[in-house]
């Protein structure tokens, strides 16, 4: 079984404060990946419930990422978008090849 890690990366240290929406942004992610993982490891979820946090990953974690990559503060996340980004996308694959092998028993 994949180990993941229990939350997403800290936001980096800044020389001032992040902005608001970032701050927000980063709670919803840590919300999104928190869920999704708790329904992975709890080992007995059904299609349904999977499917649910399969899209809130590919659609709203990933639709998040895309917002602060564009937003103007965005080159400074590079290597924290990068690593949150293969962390949700590990995440996915792991729930997706779940759901898939209960499909087919």
């Amino acid at each position: 079984m994949v180990t993941f890690h229990c939350s997403i990366p800290h936001l980096p240290a800044c020389a001032i404060l992040w902005p608001a929406n970032l701050l927000l942004a980063h709670n919803s992610l840590s919300e999104i990946y928190q869920h999704a993982l708790r329904v992975w490891e709890q080992g007995d979820a059904d299609p349904l419930q999977l499917e649910f946090h399969l899209g809130s990953l590919e659609g709203d974690a990933m639709d998040l990422l895309g917002a602060i990559k564009s937003d103007p503060i965005g080159p400074e996340l590079t290597e924290w978008l990068m690593s949150l980004a293969e962390l949700v996308g590990q995440l996915y694959t792991a729930i997706t090849s779940y759901r898939d092998s209960i499909q087919n028993q």
